[in-house]
């Protein structure tokens, strides 16, 4: 799950902090992604979204995008996707009341939808 600081909305008095957390959340990801060896990689693809929260409140649909941009961004690294340019936002399903706080998650399905690179 993201961190809070990272939502659109999400606020510090550091932005060395947002800059930290944005590279290991993106590290993340990108070490994530390196055992599923996409190659050639993808030039379009749909992101789908399906997001577990604890409280009972929906989250803003662009918030939730926002949020995962670092991962977007480690995925790319990982060379599982040519270039966030080419995403395309399809479903973001939102479960709430479901979790524990600490067992909040968020799952990023990408579906190529275009040509490949190579």
């Amino acid at each position: 799950m993201p961190n809070r600081v990272l939502w659109g909305n999400g606020r510090t008095k550091s932005q060395r902090y947002r800059s930290i957390l944005t590279k290991e959340h993106r590290k993340t990801a990108h070490l994530c992604a390196l055992g599923h060896n996409i190659d050639p990689p993808m030039i379009e693809a749909r992101c789908d979204l399906r997001c577990v929260f604890s409280g009972h409140a929906r989250r803003d649909a662009q918030n939730l995008i926002h949020a995962v941009k670092a991962y977007i961004d480690g995925l790319e690294d990982a060379g599982v996707i040519k270039n966030d340019h080419g995403i395309s936002w399809g479903d973001i399903d939102q479960e709430v009341g479901v979790a524990e706080k600490a067992l909040e998650y968020v799952v990023i399905t990408l579906t190529e939808t275009g040509e490949v690179d190579g």
